[in-house]
C-alpha cells in the first residue's frame, strides 16, 4: 500500500486534494504500466478507508515490532 502521508492530520481540504490527486494519478495508464512492472496493482482507499487500514495494520503489527526490539535508524 502506497499513499501519501503528511505528518499529523492534514485539514479536510488538504486530506481531499492529496486523495483526488492519488486516484487520478493511480488511473493513468503510464501509473499502472508502472506497478505492473513491480508486480503492483492500484488499491483505491478513500480516506476514511486508509485511515481504518492504517490503524488495523498498526494494532496488528505495533506489539510485534515493539516486542521485537526494532528501533528505526534516525537520518
Amino acid at each position: 500500500m502506497v499513499r501519501p502521508v503528511p505528518p499529523g492530520p492534514p485539514p479536510g481540504a488538504v486530506l481531499e486534494v492529496l486523495h483526488r490527486a492519488a486516484t487520478e494519478a493511480a488511473a493513468q495508464p503510464e501509473y499502472r504500466e508502472a506497478i505492473a512492472r513491480l508486480e503492483m496493482r492500484p488499491y483505491p482507499l478513500s480516506p476514511a478507508e486508509f485511515g481504518r487500514r492504517l490503524k488495523a495494520d498498526y494494532d496488528k503489527w505495533g506489539p510485534i515490532v515493539a516486542e521485537s526490539g526494532f528501533k528505526p535508524e534516525e537520518g
